[in-house]
C-alpha cells in the first residue's frame, strides 16, 4: 500500500502554495456562486403573456434659443413629480378621452418616473400640468430595442400643451 506523499504549501521563499485540494475547493466554490447567481436571474418570475413593461420620465422641457445662431436650441428639462398619469385605449376616428376605455392610472415619483405594465396596442395618455390638459396618442411598444431603458425614454410636456415621447439614442 502506497501513502500519498505530503506537500509543503510553503515554498521556500516562505509564502503559501495553494495544494490541488484548496484549488479544486476554490474552483467549486466560484462554480456555486456562478449557478446561484445564475438559477437567480434566469428564475425571476416573468411578466403575465402579452404584457408589456411601459416606463419612462415625465418632464417639462423648455426649448431656449442660442444666441447668434438661428434655429439653434438649448432644452432645459424639469422632471414632473406626483403628476397623475390616465392611459386610455384609442379607438379608430374617436378623440380622447370621453367614452374610452381606462386601460392604467399611475403617478410619477418624485423623479418624474413611472411605471406600469400594458399591452402592446394604441393609447391615449392624459394628464394636466399648470392649468393645461396634454393629450397624447401612441401605440406601444415604441421600439423593440433591447438597449433602451426606463432613464433614457419619457414624455415631453410641452408650454404650447403639446406632448412627444422621446428616447435617447446613444452611438458608439
Amino acid at each position: 500500500m502506497t501513502l500519498p506523499k505530503t506537500v509543503n504549501p510553503t515554498g521556500a521563499d516562505g509564502s503559501r502554495r495553494r495544494t490541488g485540494l484548496a484549488k479544486a475547493t476554490s474552483f467549486a466554490a466560484v462554480l456555486i456562486a456562478v449557478l446561484v447567481a445564475s438559477a437567480t436571474l434566469f428564475g425571476r418570475k416573468k411578466d403575465s403573456p402579452g404584457r408589456d413593461h411601459l416606463c419612462g420620465i415625465v418632464d417639462h422641457v423648455q426649448y431656449i434659443p442660442v444666441r447668434g445662431r438661428t434655429k439653434t436650441f438649448n432644452d432645459k428639462r424639469t422632471p414632473l413629480a406626483s403628476l397623475p398619469l390616465v392611459f386610455y385605449q384609442q379607438q379608430a376616428g374617436q378623440s380622447c378621452c370621453d367614452g374610452l376605455k381606462q386601460v392604467a392610472a399611475t403617478t410619477t415619483d418624485k423623479k418624474g418616473k413611472f411605471d406600469l405594465d400594458v399591452k402592446a396596442g394604441n393609447y391615449w395618455l392624459s394628464t394636466e400640468w399648470n392649468d393645461k390638459a396634454y393629450k397624447y396618442a401612441f401605440d406601444y411598444p415604441f421600439s423593440n430595442d433591447p438597449d433602451v431603458t426606463c432613464s433614457l425614454q419619457g414624455i415631453d410636456l410641452k408650454d404650447d400643451g403639446s406632448a412627444a415621447w422621446w428616447v435617447t439614442i446613444t452611438v458608439d
